[in-house]
Formats: C-alpha cells, structure tokens, sequence
C-alpha cells in the first residue's frame, strides 16, 4: 500500500506538472499571436483598407504595401500566415489581403470556417483567440484583431495563424514521454516502499495486531517491542498509552455509579470541565418518591431496607437508560431525572412523559416480583434551568438549579397513589397528540401566589399508566354523604353522593356536587344499617360517564375491615 502511494504520488506529480507546462506554453502562444495581431492591426490604414473591394485592388500600391507588411508580420512573428477578412451588409465573411504573394485568396473570396469567432472579434470590437481551428487544411491556432477606421469603425479582422497540428504531435510526443517517466518511477517507488516496509514489517505487525485487540476493548495486551530505534520509542508510547487506558477506564466506570455516565465523560473530557459554573437551558424534569416505603422499612430494618432500595432503583434505571434520561440524583427512596441534560434532544418533554408511564408499569412489575405494594408518585416540569458544576472548587456536583425543579417536586408531593402529573409547560412542549390526560387541576402551591395548571397522564402513544387497583373492582350502590375540607377544617357544605364501585384503595363516586381535581373530602358511607363515618379521601379524576374517582387517604380499621368483606364476599 505504501509503495503504490509512493509510486501514485510521484506519477500524479509528475502527470499534475506537465498538464501546468502545456497550459503555460498555450498561454504564450496565446500572448504571442494575439500581441502580433494587435501590432499588425495597427500598422494597416482602416479608410484605405475599406476600399479594397474587387480583385482589381490587389494590383494598387496600397494594397502591395498592406500585403508587405502582413508577410513583415509572418517573418518576424514567426507564424504560419496572417491575412484579412471582412463582412458584407447580409453578414458573409470574405478574405481581402493575403500575406502570401501568391495568395488562393483574391479579395471577395468567401470564407465559410471560423465564422464564430469572426463574428465575436467584430460584434465586440476585440481580440480573439481560437486554439485548433479547423478548416481543409488543417488545424490552427488563431488571432483575430479587429481593424479600425480614422473614426473607430471596425471594417476587417486581421487574423494571424500557426500551425496547432505540430504543437499537438510535439504533446503527444511529449506525453508518452511523461507516462514512461511516471510509470517507471512508480515502479521505482513502488520497489523501494516493499523493501522498506518488509524491514519494518515485523514491529509494525505488533503494533497493530496490539491496537486491534485495544480497539477490540481488550485493555490487558502490550505491544512489549524490544528496540532502540524508533519503532521501539513508538512501542514504549503505545504501553503507556495502554496504561493511561486502563487508568481512565477503571475512573470512568467508578464515577458513572456515582453519576449519569454521559456526565462521567463530560468530566473527564478535560480541566475546563472542573470549573464552577453551567449554560442556561431548557430542561425537563421528573422527580418521582415512593410510597409506603418508610412502613415497610420499619419490618425490613436497615439491611433489608437497602436491599430492597438497591433491587428498585436497578428496575427504574434500565428504564431511565431505555429513555435517555439522565439520573441526577437519589433522594432517599426519590429520583431526579433530567431529560435535556447534559444532551439535548427535540423530544426531550415527551420522552419524560413516556418515561413516567414506563416507571409506573417497571414498579407494577416489581412489586409483582417483590410480594410488596408500593406506590410512587411522579412529578414532571419543563422550563429554563442553569446547568452545570453547583458547589465549591473543593467539592461540586454536576445539577441544574432552577424553578423547573421546584415545580417538579411540588407536583410531585400533589400526586396520588400511582399518578402522574405533569405541567402547562411540559404538555406544550410535548405535544398533546396521542396523550390521554385527566381533566386540568389548578393546584396552589405554598409559595406561590398563582395556581399551577396541570394534568393526571393516563397513557402516551397507546402505552396506558398501569391500573392503580390493588383489589378487584366491585359495583355497588352506597348512599353516601360527604363535606369538602377547606385545608384542615370540615366545611358545612354538605352533599349526597353514591359510592357505585369500590376497588379499594379507591373508589367511584356518583354527586351532582360540584367537585375539582385534587378536592378534599370527609365520607359518610352507608352499609345496611350502619353508617361508616370519618372516611377521608381526595379526588383523583372524573371518569368518562361523570363518576368521580376517589383515593381514599384515611379510613378507621372498623370501617376498613366492611368495606374489606364487601369486595372478598361480592360475586
């Protein structure tokens, strides 16, 4: 390979070369005839020339002298020919002096070649040149120059003419040589480049066969070269360079348990990625939290609790990874996740929100798996954030300040059961199209003077949230009367309801009363003879045939264990 480049190079040098030299010469001879035709155009008398008409005028003195200093031209110029024409009133072209003392060319002779470039020189009252003209006898390169009256008015082209066909043998001739030369100076490099590269044949091979299994992720070969000269400078490199390998490796995979490994590679690219400091952007973010978590951690103790948190975070990570999401943080039994950052993509929002309805149907398999039932509640937002390297040139962490993530947690903390939440601003920016949403709850947030919109997700591109019910749902039709709560005081408002399904935790409630997303409440529910009082729950959404589906968030253990025996004995 080596000598063909060799030999390759010096042929398309040589070859690149020798075209440049017959361009410069084509130049010259461009230069030369086009310079004797201006001086010979010069030397003739426009008025007197415009009175050669017939061949009669060829005996004139004038005409002698023109015809003279034509041939003067042709001697000294060293040219072929030089001559003229001109062109009638109907735009046909005929020869007027001829610098050969026997001309063929009588004055009026037609001309029926080169008319083209005739008509150029004369139309733009310039010179023109014309390389391998062809008439009958040959082949020419040519000069036209226009000829001008006292008052500036083209009436003839002086044209002088040399002979291309020789300068076209000469190339030929030329070029064979230049291919002989090229071909046997390939062959030279070529041989020389395999000697050369035999000698280096066998330290070479073990470089690359060493970087090939490198390429391979193979960290553990050495090339081990055993020379003095370069080869063996080269190989030491190469250790070493294997050496740093492994090192980097070893950090790059310690540090991406601790954060997102795109993050791991950002910090490793360079010192510049250890400064203070971060970029503005548009980040969504989700922040999910269990429930029923610090119940269980109660009989599990710590280890077990541990266990179990290592064993959850394993399953929603390899969904998180599935979306492109990058981990930010472990809050307890918390995830904060990025999409946005440190990579961003055009569906970054709805990625998020695919990536909640996944996290729900991952904790739906766990706890399958587990024997437990756990909850998690999952909060999304979309806005501006800064981010970057938050801390101190002691000790920083890669993360994103900003409201995004305040409102994130906020709509977090507003779930219920296994919901999922998400903003005005994260819908806009993914796009409402094949997303089922629960009707809009404007929510107020301690801290915040305005009310947040946002939206229950119920399913993203046919993928639908898992069901919340723990239990089988059974039909029922319990009169029922219930209180609003206005923050933590029973309000006198007092509506009549039926609760016309129980799928505990949850159940559907029938009113006219006029209820909202998230509303508070305090049942009553009425079993046979018995009132089941200071029952607890909020609003989750309103189905499609106007019933509400409650959460209940507080229920006495007597009035449990009834509604417990209505789903168990119900058929």
């Amino acid at each position: 390979m080596f000598g063909t480049l060799a030999g390759g190079s010096h042929a398309t040098v040589g070859w690149i070369d020798f075209r440049e030299q017959l361009a410069r010469e084509l130049d010259d001879r461009r230069a030369r005839l086009e310079g004797l035709a201006l001086t010979l155009s010069a030397g003739l008398d426009g008025d007197v020339y415009f009175s050669f008409t017939d061949a009669a005028d060829m005996v004139r003195p004038e005409y002698r002298r023109a015809a003279k200093w034509l041939e003067l031209g042709v001697n000294g110029g060293r040219v072929d020919w030089a001559g003229t024409a001109t062109r009638d009133h109907d735009g046909h072209w005929s020869y007027v002096i001829d610098s050969n003392e026997e001309s063929p060319f009588p004055v009026g002779y037609p001309i029926f070649d080169g008319v083209r470039p005739r008509e150029r020189a004369w139309t733009e009252d310039r010179v023109v040149f014309v390389a391998g003209l062809e008439d009958e006898f040959g082949r020419w390169d040519t000069a036209y120059a226009p000829i001008h009256t006292g008052g500036g008015v083209v009436v003839g082209l002086v044209e002088v003419v040399l002979n291309s066909d020789t300068r076209r043998l000469d190339i030929e001739t030329r070029t064979r040589s230049v291919l002989l030369n090229s071909v046997l100076g390939f062959i030279a490099s070529f041989l020389v480049a395999v000697v050369f590269a035999r000698w280096l044949n066998r330290h070479l091979s073990t470089l690359i066969d060493t970087a090939e299994a490198v390429a391979a992720g193979d960290l553990n070969v050495r090339a081990r070269i055993r020379s003095s000269d370069e080869l063996g400078v080269l190989g030491a490199a190469f250790d070493a360079m294997v050496d740093g390998l492994v090192e980097r490796e070893h950090i790059r995979e310690t540090l991406g348990r601790f954060v997102h490994p795109e993050v791991a590679a950002e910090l490793l690219s360079g010192p510049e990625a250890l400064t203070l400091g971060g970029s503005a952007r548009t980040v969504t973010v989700l922040m999910s939290d269990l429930r029923g978590f610090t119940a269980l951690s109660e009989r599990l103790g710590p280890e077990g609790m541990v266990s179990l948190l290592n064993r959850y975070f394993s399953f929603m990570s390899e969904v998180i990874d599935a979306h492109h999401g990058t981990l930010s943080e472990l809050l307890g039994d918390g995830m904060v996740v990025l999409f946005g950052a440190p990579n961003t993509f055009d569906d970054d929002a709805r990625r998020a929100v695919r990536c909640a309805v996944d996290l729900q149907r991952a904790l739906r398999d766990f706890n399958a798996s587990e024997a437990y039932q756990l909850e998690m509640g999952v909060g999304i937002d979309t806005g501006p954030v800064v981010v970057g390297n938050v801390g101190s040139q002691s000790r920083m962490k890669y993360g994103v300040v900003g409201d995004a993530i305040n409102l994130a947690a906020r709509l977090e903390s507003a779930t219920i059961g296994n919901q999922v939440l998400i903003s005005q601003a994260t819908l806009d920016a993914a796009g409402a199209q094949s997303i089922a949403l629960g009707q809009p709850q404007d929510l107020l947030f301690k801290g915040r003077s305005a009310s947040v919109r946002c939206f229950a997700v119920r399913a993203i591109d046919g993928v639908t949230l898992p069901s919340d019910q723990r239990r089988r749902t059974v039909l029922t039709q319990l009169t029922t009367v219930g209180w609003p709560l206005n923050d933590k005081r029973v309000s006198d408002d007092r509506f009549d309801a039926v609760v016309c399904a129980l799928c505990l935790p949850e159940l559907l409630l029938r009113t006219d009363a006029d209820l909202h997303p998230h509303d508070r409440l305090k049942l009553t529910v009425r079993v046979g003879d018995r009132d089941l009082e200071d029952l607890y729950a909020t609003t989750v959404d309103r189905e499609e045939d106007g019933a509400w589906r409650l959460r209940l968030t507080s229920v006495p253990l007597d009035a449990q264990a009834v509604l417990d025996a209505i789903v168990a004995t119900t058929v």
